[in-house]
C-alpha cells in the first residue's frame, strides 16, 4: 500500500487507510482534499470498520486516524472559507470598478446633455424655435409657460411701432361667435375650435415664414385670456411641434403671445379700437342657447387628443 502524506501528518496503517478515501484536486502549488458527501459516507463507514477491529489495530492508532482526519477536515473548511472569501473581494472590488465605470459615464453623458438643456429649455427669453429672443416687451401673467402682453403693446403693434422687428401679426379671438360680434379688437379673427386652429397652421406656408429680421407673430386672447385663449395657444404650439418633429426646434409660428386680460381689459382702455364699440360677456342672458351649442361644438375634438396634447407634454 502507497503511504499518503499530507502536510507534514504523521502515517500509520489505518491513517493510510482513511488518507487513501479522500479526492484530491490541483491547484497551484499544494493539493487540497475535496470533500464532497459521498467521501464523508465512505470515512464514516471507514470508521466503524477501524472501531470493529480496534483490538488487532490498536485503540491508539485507531484515534490517532480519527485526530487526523477531523485535522484534514478542518484545514478543508479554513481553505474552503479562504477562498470563498477571496471570491467576494474579489466580486466587491468588481461591483466598485463597475460602479466607477458607470458614474464615470452618466458624468460625462451629463456633462454634454446640460449645455443643451440650459440653450434650449430653460431660456425662457427665446421664441419657441430658439432663434432669437422675443421681439415684444411681456408681462407676467395667469400663464407662466406663455408670453402676455399689455393692451397698450398691442395697440403699439397695431399702429405700427414694432413695424422693425414684425413683419406680419394675426390677433385670434378664441370666443364664441356671439361674442365676438358683439364687439371685438379691429383685425382680429374669430376661431374657436381646434379644428380651426390647424386650419390656421396648414395654411400657413415657407413663403410666409420668419425672416431673420423679422417675425410673424400671433396674439391669443379671450374674454379674459383665462382659459380658451391659452389653450388654443397651446394646442396650436403642440400641432405645430408635431409637424415639425423631424426638424426640431424648426416651427411654422415660433413666436406665439397671450393678450392680458383679454378683451375685457382691452375694450376697458381702448373702446376706439374696437369694431363695434361694445362689449358682450360669454354670460351674457340673451345668449344662455348660443352658449351651450358652441361650448359643445368647441368640444369635438376628441377626449383621447386632448390627453394626448395636454399643456404637460408640450416643449415651447
Amino acid at each position: 500500500m502507497n503511504t499518503i502524506e499530507y502536510k507534514g501528518l504523521t502515517s500509520s496503517p489505518v491513517a493510510d487507510k482513511i488518507m487513501e478515501t479522500l479526492f484530491y484536486e490541483e491547484d497551484t502549488d499544494y493539493l487540497s482534499p475535496v470533500m464532497t458527501p459521498k467521501t464523508e459516507c465512505k470515512l464514516s463507514t471507514l470508521l466503524k470498520n477501524v472501531a470493529i477491529t480496534s483490538e488487532s489495530v490498536g485503540l491508539k492508532k485507531v484515534k490517532s486516524a480519527k485526530k487526523q482526519l477531523f485535522g484534514l477536515k478542518r484545514q478543508h473548511n479554513e481553505l474552503e472559507e479562504s477562498r470563498s472569501v477571496k471570491r467576494r473581494c474579489s466580486g466587491d472590488l468588481y461591483d466598485r470598478k463597475l460602479q466607477t465605470d458607470v458614474g464615470c459615464a452618466e458624468n460625462k453623458q451629463s456633462s454634454v446633455l446640460k449645455p443643451a438643456i440650459n440653450e434650449h429649455s430653460f431660456n425662457e427669453d427665446m421664441i419657441g424655435d430658439r432663434s432669437r429672443p422675443y421681439r415684444l416687451p411681456t408681462v407676467t401673467g395667469k400663464h407662466k409657460d406663455l408670453k402676455s402682453i399689455t393692451p397698450k403693446t398691442l395697440v403699439d403693434v397695431m399702429s405700427g411701432r414694432y413695424a422693425h422687428v414684425i413683419s406680419s401679426y394675426r390677433i385670434i379671438d378664441c370666443r364664441y361667435p356671439y361674442e365676438f360680434k358683439g364687439g371685438h379688437i379691429k383685425g382680429a379673427e374669430n376661431i374657436f375650435t381646434e379644428e380651426g386652429i390647424m386650419a390656421l397652421l396648414n395654411e400657413h406656408s415657407e413663403d410666409s415664414s420668419s425672416s431673420r429680421d423679422k417675425s410673424d407673430i400671433i396674439i391669443f386672447h379671450c374674454e379674459f385670456s383665462s382659459e380658451r385663449g391659452p389653450k388654443k395657444c397651446r394646442f396650436l404650439r403642440n400641432k405645430d411641434r408635431q409637424l415639425n418633429q423631424e426638424n426640431y426646434p424648426r416651427l411654422n409660428f415660433p413666436e406665439l403671445y397671450i393678450l392680458d386680460q383679454g378683451y375685457k381689459q382691452f375694450y376697458a382702455e381702448f373702446k376706439e379700437e374696437c369694431s363695434p364699440m361694445s362689449y358682450k360677456p360669454m354670460l351674457h342672458a340673451d345668449h344662455n342657447d348660443d352658449l351651450r351649442y358652441f361650448r359643445q361644438k368647441s368640444k369635438t375634438w376628441s377626449g383621447r387628443e386632448k390627453r394626448t396634447f395636454s399643456r404637460h407634454s408640450i416643449r415651447f
